[in-house]
């Protein structure tokens, strides 16, 4: 099986019953997808994160 797009979701809870959901979908060639993902959630994490110091 070839892996050709991979995808993340991160929902952050601000409390107050609120949250951010992040979700980014990628695109992958010849790169292991193992090593993309994790990419790819270490991006996710540092956006999301910056969004939720934007919006307190």
């Amino acid at each position: 099986m070839k892996v050709k797009t991979i995808t993340y979701k991160r929902i952050f809870n601000l409390g107050n019953y609120e949250s951010i959901h992040l979700e980014w979908t990628a695109e992958i060639n010849d790169e292991d997808p193992l090593i993309a993902a994790s990419e790819l959630m270490q991006f996710v994490e540092t956006k999301v994160r910056e969004l939720s110091r934007a919006n307190t």
